[in-house]
């Protein structure tokens, strides 16, 4: 842990802001910032990530717990511990907060410089720790789809099912070009929902024999088994381009995501899945040097739709 700490206090209450500068003084191993609102502290955390932030429940633009739900979601891995003046109902809005993802709990007035400290201090290290376990999770949070290496498990199964009538295996490396320009155009909440929407449209496209998994932030990979012909796995990279091409209605904003969609297809008893996942990658590069919005097999490009 660093010896100091960065901490972002998100309180729209100039009295509330002059009191805990007033004990944070006492602090030096401390290094504070302050933000007056949800949308300030979005800022904030893009321009410096802290380690750890003291969230007020009532905010101008977060009431209650919706800012507990926010920083959990967009950023899972950042310590939080909430701040409110709820005196009546400590116990109830503790819990409520530690069980939405809060490291922990703190009273307006009952604030002194070394247990403020002390609680930060250890919020964050349970905060790293949760994280840790998180990272081991077989599933993506925010699309809920399951991770790459499950996928690779599915795949061993299917060639040793498959090897026996030599039917052909598919990989899809599916990525989201305009992903940056959606956040940039629309914010990071309409693009996420943009692409939580996208996750849900590919995951219904898989036939009951398919699968799909998250591989990172904007990329997605298929596996298209159960092929009668090697042609079938182009059949699903069109649905897949077809089905992005429908409009994403978030509130106000009718949004599209891009995808460039590299196909690789191979059979026999000795596939390898992380030398046919970067065949498949190279051909999603090839359909993103020609403008994507496409597919490529191979190192040959095949349009999207006719």
């Amino acid at each position: 842990m660093p010896d100091k700490l960065n901490l972002l206090i998100v309180e729209d209450s100039d009295a509330e802001r002059a009191l805990l500068a007033a004990e944070l003084a006492a602090c030096p191993g401390l290094a504070p910032r302050m933000a007056a609102s949800l949308h300030d502290a979005a800022d904030a955390i893009t321009a410096a990530p802290p380690d750890v932030v003291l969230l007020d429940l009532e905010l101008p633009d977060a009431r209650g717990l919706n800012g507990v739900e926010w920083l959990q979601r967009h950023h899972p891995a950042l310590a939080v511990v909430v701040l409110s003046g709820f005196a009546a109902d400590d116990l109830v809005v503790a819990t409520e907060a530690i069980r939405q993802g809060a490291q922990d709990f703190l009273c307006k007035g009952r604030i002194e410089a070394d247990r403020l400290h002390r609680v930060l201090r250890l919020a964050v290290e349970r905060k790293a720790r949760e994280h840790r376990l998180v990272q081991g999770a077989v599933r993506d949070p925010l699309t809920g789809l399951p991770w790459l290496p499950q996928l690779e498990e599915r795949f061993g199964r299917s060639v040793a099912r498959n090897a026996r009538n030599h039917a052909p295996l598919a990989l899809l490396h599916i990525a989201i070009d305009d992903f940056a320009n959606l956040r940039e155009t629309h914010g990071i909440d309409r693009a996420e929902a943009a692409l939580v929407e996208f996750a849900q449209r590919l995951a219904r496209l898989m036939r009951r024999t398919d699968a799909v998994a998250k591989l990172d932030d904007t990329t997605f990979v298929a596996l298209v088994d159960g092929m009668k012909h090697i042609s079938d796995a182009y059949v699903v990279a069109r649905k897949v381009i077809a089905a992005a091409r429908e409009p994403i209605q978030v509130g106000d904003a009718a949004m599209r995501v891009r995808p460039s969609i590299g196909v690789v297809t191979d059979t026999g008893p000795d596939l390898e899945f992380r030398a046919l996942l970067g065949r498949a990658e190279a051909a999603m590069y090839e359909a993103r040097r020609q403008g994507g919005d496409r597919y490529a097999a191979a190192a040959e490009l095949v349009p999207a739709l006719a």
